[in-house]
């Protein structure tokens, strides 16, 4: 039985996956089986390099260097007050 959405009740599910054959939850995190060996070894580089908290600090330093890069575009294409 499905919802009027399209999307099945959650007690449904496990046994349609069973069914299917398929695993009742996602073990791709705990054994990396099948992932190009480029993006294991870039996914380690982040995690080497200070993972998650590095991303959102270089993500704010972009943000910064945006507005900065933006307020200079303002002062040069504005109008000059005429002395």
């Amino acid at each position: 039985m499905e919802h009027l959405d399209g999307t099945l009740p959650l007690p449904i599910i496990p046994r349609r996956l069973q069914i299917l054959g398929l695993p009742g939850s996602i073990t791709a995190l705990e054994r990396p089986v099948g992932l190009p060996p480029s993006l294991l070894k870039k996914a380690e580089e982040v995690f080497v390099e200070g993972g998650l908290q590095k991303l959102q600090y270089l993500i704010g330093e972009i943000k910064q260097h945006s507005q900065n890069n933006a307020n200079l575009l303002d002062q040069v294409s504005s109008p000059r007050a005429t002395p």
